[in-house]
């Protein structure tokens, strides 16, 4: 219910690649895919499993808004984590790109 005031509440529609908007922000189908790879789905993913990752991506959104508000991210513990976060994507994308 939650998910679905966020998405009528806002003006903006979902059009072209984008499958959703969440707050104003868009969900696109490249990213609804991304969740599926993530999920090591077997074979072509149906509706339902589109459906479902949408659904959790629109939660994370709608967590992460409320985490904004809540001030977590202006937080020392945050700002750590977000950092060795980014390093590790970076040094992985970089090994990948490497081995390419």
């Amino acid at each position: 219910a939650l998910a679905l005031l966020a998405l009528s509440g806002c003006d903006k529609k979902a059009e072209g690649q984008v499958v959703a908007v969440v707050d104003g922000e868009e969900i696109t189908a490249q990213e609804v895919n991304g969740a599926l790879g993530a999920a090591a789905v077997q074979g072509e993913p149906n509706q339902q499993m589109r459906n479902a990752a949408l659904n959790q991506l629109i939660d994370r959104r709608l967590l992460a808004a409320v985490a904004r508000d809540e001030g977590v991210e202006s937080s020392p513990e945050y700002i750590l984590r977000k950092r060795q976060l980014e390093e590790n994507l970076l040094v992985q994308m970089m090994g990948e790109k490497l081995a390419r």
